[in-house]
C-alpha cells in the first residue's frame, strides 16, 4: 500500500508546503542555480515541481508513480512512466 502523500500529486504538493513552509519556494530557485541554463531531466520527479520553476522548453523527467506523470502530462510538460 503506497503512503497517502504518493496517492495524489495535489496532495504530495500540498504536503511538500506545509514541511519546508516559507522555504518551499526558494529551494527550488536554489536547486535552478545549481542547475544552470541547461536542460533538465529529473528522475523521480514526483508531480514535476521543478518542471514549474524551470518551465517546459527545458525539463522533463519520469517516475514510477503513474498519478503523477498523468498529472504533469496535463500541464504540457513531458512526462515518462518507464512501465508503459
Amino acid at each position: 500500500m503506497k503512503s497517502l502523500m504518493y496517492r495524489s500529486p495535489l496532495f504530495y504538493i500540498f504536503s511538500l508546503r506545509m514541511i519546508h513552509g516559507r522555504t518551499f519556494d526558494r529551494r527550488y530557485a536554489e536547486i535552478l542555480k545549481i542547475v544552470g541554463k541547461g536542460h533538465i531531466f529529473e528522475v523521480g520527479r514526483s508531480p514535476g515541481i521543478l518542471g514549474r520553476y524551470a518551465g517546459k522548453e527545458r525539463y522533463s523527467g519520469m517516475d514510477m508513480n503513474e498519478k503523477f506523470v498523468r498529472y504533469v502530462g496535463k500541464r504540457d510538460i513531458t512526462a515518462f512512466w518507464p512501465m508503459s
